[in-house]
């Protein structure tokens, strides 16, 4: 199976995996809330790569034509084509969007700082927004949930060929 989305797939269950192990270890031995933003990114990367991976296997049973390949247009096409198709719920749609946003917020933040084991991202406007372990455990599990199923819709194609 040296399919470009078996890759793309094997690459989403390391980033968990690695997410996991931060969340696990990192972040209880150095107890710092800057290292949830570590995790929300691996989470946020296994997300990508998970969506790819559908995105290429649909490509290959001939379900999407050619497509430009970048994370927009995976994303893109994921909501049009592949989210009714094999009946994802708009909550996963929203949970990636959400994940992004607070990434992005992350990045562009003019101020940043722990506050009772939470981080708290400030914009330029001085809109808080806070990460704590619980977000991070909520993305998680999300995200846990959704490469499964996609590793399954996988599977099933195998199965069929």
């Amino acid at each position: 199976m040296d399919n470009k989305y078996q890759e793309k797939l094997n690459a989403a269950n390391k980033q968990m995996q690695n997410a996991q192990y931060l969340l696990d270890h990192t972040y209880k031995l150095a107890n710092d809330p800057k290292v949830l933003m570590s995790v929300l990114i691996k989470v946020n990367e296994a997300y990508s790569l998970a969506i790819a991976s559908l995105i290429y296997r649909d490509k290959d049973v001939k379900l999407i034509s050619n497509f430009h390949d970048s994370e927009k247009s995976r994303m893109d096409l994921f909501t049009r084509k592949c989210v009714k198709r094999y009946s994802f719920e708009k909550q996963d749609v929203s949970t990636i969007n959400e994940l992004k946003e607070i990434i992005e917020d992350h990045k562009n933040s003019s101020v940043e700082f722990s506050r009772k084991k939470e981080l708290v991202i400030c914009d330029s406007k001085f809109k808080f927004k806070k990460v704590s372990i619980d977000t991070v455990k909520k993305f998680m599990d999300a995200a846990k949930s959704f490469v499964y199923k996609i590793e399954k819709i996988i599977q099933l194609n195998t199965f069929k060929s």
